[in-house]
Formats: structure tokens, C-alpha cells, sequence
């Protein structure tokens, strides 16, 4: 098993501790290896601290073929963790997409609005980094709060709408995926 590089890197908002870890090739596959003793954290996916800390990590790196979270015990995630991780990552890259997107014309002025993708897509980040259910509420209150107005401020509104779509489609996907694994639901042939 050789070793690749590692870093430390911290997506999880106000916390001190980064995830350190290492790229290791193992059976010519990339695993990505997370020191969770270093941290404090629990060493299991299901902990939001934890995820955020390895979705942070797969924002920077290849996507691998395993996770493993080392604690005082190993824990390897493969297949549809690793799966569900990267829909995840994708998620959180889309958010921060929409929430760079600039359609206003006066930079000023959108910066302190509430309705601008800055705003709206920086609390919905925020609400991803908490926990999935709270990302659901906080998508549905920065839908209904953009009304549709033919002022200046029309096609970022309407761009935005769109942008909220797009990731109410992403998280339709992966509410289904998730499901699906939980399930463990198949199609059967017949």
C-alpha cells in the first residue's frame, strides 16, 4: 500500500478542527484515509461532523473508491457510501455555484439584498451543514420568500427560482437513492 498525499482541511462552518488525512492507493484503487482521532469526531459517516469533514475533503480531491474513518476503530465505506458522498459533494459544489452567480447590474445593492443567490444560497449551505432535514425547510422557505416582480431585480429572482429547482431535483435524487439503499429496493425482471 503506498501512500499519497494528505492535508488538513475544514469545510464544517465555525468548527476548530480539520479532518486531517491521507490518499492511500491500495489495489491500484484510491482510498481516501480520515484520522478521526485527531479531531474528536465519532468516526462514522452518520455524524454530521464527520460527513461535512470527509464532503470537504471530496471537494479538494479524486473521488476514491473506499472511505475509511479511523477512530480507535476502522471503519471502510465502499460502494454506495461513497456513493451517496459524492451525490452529497455535488450538492454542496452546486449551492456554492448558484450562490457565486451574479445577474444583478448594481453589485452594491445585491450585496445586501436578501433575495440575491449569495444570501439565499449561503443559508442554504449553512442548513446543509447542519443536517439534510433542515436543508429541506430552509429550501422551502427561500422558495417562498423570492415573489416574482418585474423590477430591477426580475431575472435574478427568476435565475434563482431556477437554481432552487435545479437543487430540488438533486435532492429528489438523492432522497430516492437513499431510499432505495435503505431498502435495498430492486427491480425484478419478469
Amino acid at each position: 500500500m503506498s501512500k499519497g498525499k494528505g492535508r488538513s482541511l475544514s469545510l464544517v462552518e465555525d468548527a476548530s478542527e480539520r479532518c486531517s488525512y491521507s490518499i492511500q492507493n491500495v489495489s491500484d484503487q484510491i482510498r481516501l484515509k480520515v484520522k478521526c482521532k485527531e479531531c474528536g469526531g465519532k468516526g462514522s459517516l452518520s455524524e454530521g461532523k464527520c460527513r461535512n469533514g470527509v464532503i470537504g475533503i471530496l471537494l479538494e480531491e479524486p473521488l476514491p473508491s473506499s472511505i475509511v474513518l479511523s477512530g480507535y476503530v476502522e471503519t471502510l465505506y465502499e460502494d454506495e457510501a461513497v456513493v451517496l458522498m459524492q451525490k452529497m459533494t455535488g450538492i454542496l459544489r452546486g449551492i456554492r455555484q448558484f450562490g457565486e452567480r451574479r445577474t444583478g447590474e448594481d453589485s452594491d445593492r445585491c450585496d445586501k439584498c436578501k433575495r440575491s443567490p449569495r444570501y439565499i444560497f449561503g443559508k442554504i449551505e449553512k442548513a446543509f451543514n447542519r443536517s439534510l432535514p433542515t436543508l429541506n425547510r430552509e429550501m422551502k422557505i427561500q422558495s417562498t420568500g423570492l415573489s416574482a416582480n418585474r423590477d430591477t431585480c426580475g431575472n435574478c429572482i427568476e435565475s434563482t427560482k431556477s437554481d432552487l429547482q435545479m437543487l430540488q431535483a438533486s435532492m429528489e435524487d438523492l432522497k430516492s437513492f437513499i431510499l432505495r439503499n435503505a431498502f435495498r429496493i430492486s427491480v425484478v425482471q419478469g
